[in-house]
């Protein structure tokens, strides 16, 4: 719970400002970083900040002004010449156009592989990348990956897992808990939850967050606090929405299935659903998320 010493207020304040005084001594953060300058840091955003570390279960998290800024500032910080990046083909557009353009910038090595978890497990114990890019449930088909398969058998091979949590939220997975090493979430979906906020956040357990505080630092790309303010009020209502969505979507599922006209329905809740018992494996509830996918017969995919 947040508590502002000087005037015992329970809700952050927004600190519009763009610089803090310093009085002849350095004003730190409860993380050990200097208050002078809001491209850096800023007590609104760092309210969230702790709210997202609990949610993940992480020790420290940052918050970016978009996913796409928390997913380029986690490549830069951990990709270098002669590593070798795994992605799975099914990401996210702009996550696959990003790795590809920094991998001729940066001179890493980007491999791709099919996104389900036996084949990316096959493709690091064959490949030996030393970082995998996931995403728990995969956009759009919405294949869930087992997090904590991955994650093993990273460990086991030496590399790291970056887990993209945006379609199942800390309210379904908690991949940190699953063995990942850093979780990135876009803000701007579920957590934020109102459509007036983008935003991004990177969670981890251990001390890369320094590293990935650096890259924020020199790209400016921290979330601003009234973006900050806004994902505080709407990550309250968090668990409810998750729950009464994804009831909803499971509903929607379960019509379209049975419907003459849909050819196909992705969504991991429907007992048909190659991926439902991974997800009954891994998801923290009998939930299966928000979204649903299909094929309309002689159309195309619709979601």
């Amino acid at each position: 719970m947040f508590e502002d010493k000087s005037t015992g207020a329970f809700i952050p304040p927004i600190f519009l400002s763009a610089m803090f005084e310093q009085r002849g001594e350095t004003r730190l953060t409860d993380r050990g970083t200097e208050l002078k300058y809001s491209r850096e840091e800023n007590p609104t955003t760092r309210a969230l900040e702790r709210v997202l570390a609990k949610l993940e279960g992480g020790s420290d998290a940052l918050a970016f002004n978009s996913g796409m800024a928390a997913i380029a500032a986690t490549i830069l910080a951990l990709a270098k010449r002669d590593t070798t990046l795994l992605i799975p083909m099914e990401v996210y557009g702009t996550t696959m156009e990003l790795a590809s353009t920094l991998s001729e910038k940066l001179g890493y090595k980007l491999e791709l592989t099919w996104p389900d978890t036996e084949s990316i497990v096959e493709s690091i114990k064959s490949r030996k990348p030393d970082i995998v890019m996931i995403e728990s449930m995969t956009n759009p088909m919405l294949r869930v990956i087992d997090v904590e398969e991955v994650s093993k058998t990273c460990f086991d091979e030496g590399c790291w897992v970056v887990a993209d949590n945006t379609f199942t939220t800390p309210i379904l997975l908690n991949p940190l808990k699953k063995g990942a090493f850093i979780v990135v979430n876009s803000l701007t979906k579920f957590i934020a939850g109102h459509n007036d906020v983008v935003g991004g956040a990177v969670i981890s357990i251990g001390p890369v967050i320094k590293l990935l505080w650096d890259w924020r630092r020199m790209l400016g790309s921290i979330m601003q606090p009234f973006e900050a303010y806004l994902t505080l009020r709407g990550v309250k209502t968090l668990s409810i929405r998750v729950e009464r969505s994804s009831t909803t979507a499971k509903a929607i599922a379960e019509f379209l299935e049975d419907h003459p006209r849909i050819e196909e329905v992705y969504y991991p809740g429907l007992p048909s659903n190659p991926y439902k018992r991974v997800a009954d494996k891994i998801f923290e509830r009998r939930l299966y998320g928000s979204l649903v996918s299909f094929k309309v017969k002689g159309e195309g995919m619709r979601r």
